[in-house]
């Protein structure tokens, strides 16, 4: 299923396994546990699947080109085709609340999940340094700082600094 949005055109080859690989990075910074990080990086894997409900691709994968409206009904769609699985519901959470603005989200309500923080900040790094976007990963930094307080959780920003800072690259 992961994969399916990259044979439709929907992501760019690779970009889920990118994701998750720096979604799971940040959450061993931030000490989650294992279970936690299972979910953390199913998550990470499935969070796109809800565009498959888009009318069109976004060019090379990049749904921050896309509106906030498209992302959160992409999102709320992927959480529901997940939900039906039957058996990650934590997953499906963590998808549903991925592309909140952090203002507006987890920053107000403390059941949202850090994890959706953590896929939405990994989305967006990977979507800016990842495979064909060509930003360097200071300026891709620079961008993601510019969103801490309204669009990025600040904790979970200060653990993508700290897990670039120690070489990660994709």
């Amino acid at each position: 299923m992961a994969r399916s949005t990259e044979i439709a055109g929907f992501s760019s080859p690779g970009q889920n396994a990118r994701t998750a690989a720096l979604a799971v990075a940040i959450g061993n910074d931030l000490g989650l546990t294992p279970a936690r990080m299972e979910a953390l990086e199913y998550a990470a894997l499935l969070s796109g699947v809800g565009q498959l409900a888009l009318a069109d691709p976004s060019p090379g994968g990049a749904s921050l080109l896309r509106t906030r409206e498209e992302r959160q009904r992409a999102a709320e769609i992927g959480a529901a085709v997940i939900e039906r699985s039957g058996v990650l519901d934590h997953v499906a959470e963590i998808v549903r609340h991925s592309n909140d603005p952090y203002r507006h989200g987890r920053a107000n309500d403390s059941s949202i999940p850090v994890e959706s923080g953590i896929v939405n900040v990994a989305l967006a790094y990977e979507q800016l340094v990842g495979e064909g976007s060509g930003q360097s990963p200071d300026k891709a930094m620079e961008s993601i700082g510019l969103g801490i307080g309204a669009e990025y959780d600040p904790v979970v920003v200060d653990s993508l600094r700290r897990v670039v800072g120690r070489g990660f690259r994709f």
